[in-house]
């Protein structure tokens, strides 16, 4: 987007003031499960976001918090918890994008995922990357909430393995990429999991044929 050093800045200073606040609820146990620290958590960046005037830039958040329990849940099919989106406004630059992302509480003292945790992130992470390469695994702990990619995490075969072995970047520091338009998938067009339909009926639309002279026909 364009530059907007102060805007960008406070659009930071309001998402690590909601994650301080989930990080301290987890710490006094008061939260104590992903999908209430997930919904929480975005809820409270909504709130704080939406409506605001940063100099001449608008946002807007929506989200959708994937159900994952009932027969079919939609977690199931996409392997996120959350699937989130933004609109970005200001004079002479207009965007609207988003991500999935796939939250896990770490609850281990070296923050390491469990096999089994870190098995069954590897296969959410896949269902993820069906529909879009911006995917991102959402670590909670009582230190801090960190984003891994999720091309990342389907990529680590060590056992147990923590978000400290891989690059990673706190919350605040995966917003200021977001909206700074370095992450975000433009497809991911609102919060609703049907545009993850289109997404994928289209990437299968798409066929590339490879013949034995290497020749490449797309169709």
């Amino acid at each position: 987007m364009l530059k907007d050093h102060q805007a960008i800045s406070a659009i930071s200073r309001e998402i690590n003031a909601s994650a301080e606040d989930i990080i301290g609820r987890l710490g006094h146990g008061t939260i104590t499960q992903e999908p209430d620290l997930t919904s929480q958590l975005i809820t409270s960046i909504r709130i704080k976001l939406n409506g605001l005037l940063f100099n001449n830039l608008h946002v807007n958040v929506d989200s959708h918090v994937l159900d994952d329990r009932a027969p079919g849940a939609e977690e199931s099919i996409y392997g996120a918890d959350l699937l989130c989106t933004v609109e970005i406004n200001t004079h002479g630059f207009s965007a609207r994008k988003g991500f999935l992302a796939q939250a896990k509480l770490v609850r281990r003292p070296d923050l390491q995922f469990e096999n089994a945790q870190a098995n069954e992130l590897s296969r959410q992470c896949r269902l993820m990357l069906n529909h879009t390469s911006e995917a991102f695994v959402w670590v909670y702990s009582t230190t801090g909430i960190f984003v891994v990619p999720a091309i990342t995490a389907v990529s680590v075969s060590k056992r147990p393995w923590s978000y400290q072995d891989v690059y990673y970047r706190n919350l605040r520091g995966f917003f200021t990429l977001f909206m700074s338009c370095f992450v975000g998938e433009e497809r991911i067009s609102s919060a609703h999991p049907t545009v993850l339909h289109a997404i994928k009926d289209s990437t299968k639309n798409h066929l590339l044929i490879t013949i034995n002279d290497n020749t490449e026909i797309n169709s």
